[in-house]
């Protein structure tokens, strides 16, 4: 009865279309339908005026790219027990990887290691 009077006040409510939005993401999460999801990133770092989004390479195929200046809409991972809401977000720059001073040392260290020695000065790395 009560998911009755629930669904009865959200009848016209404009976040309706943002529960249903979300009910259809679920829906193809629990099918493993993942290309047809609009889902992005998770959230890695969050402030009072900037976030960082971590978002991958098929993530952002789904969605047809995620251009400067497009919007975002944010849900909590967590929504069911809250009522709906949403953060709007718009994209400004793309954002360094945490670990993209490592990978660049990983990536020097494994270049280095595959090129042929060329003289005795060489091996110290100078």
């Amino acid at each position: 009865m009560k998911d009755f009077f629930d669904k009865a006040a959200m009848q016209n409510h404009p976040l309706r279309i943002l529960q249903t939005f979300l009910e259809q993401e679920n829906a193809y999460e629990q099918a493993k339908e993942y290309e047809k999801m609009r889902f992005v990133g998770y959230v890695l770092e969050i402030g009072y005026d900037s976030i960082t989004i971590i978002t991958s390479d098929p993530f952002k195929i789904a969605v047809g790219g995620i251009p400067r200046n497009s919007l975002l809409i944010m849900v909590p991972a967590n929504y069911e027990m809250l009522p709906p809401h949403f953060t709007l977000l718009r994209v400004l720059e793309s954002a360094p990887t945490p670990l993209s001073k490592e990978v660049q040392q990983t990536y020097f260290e494994l270049q280095k290691k595959s090129m042929p020695e060329l003289d005795i000065f060489t091996q110290s790395g100078l």
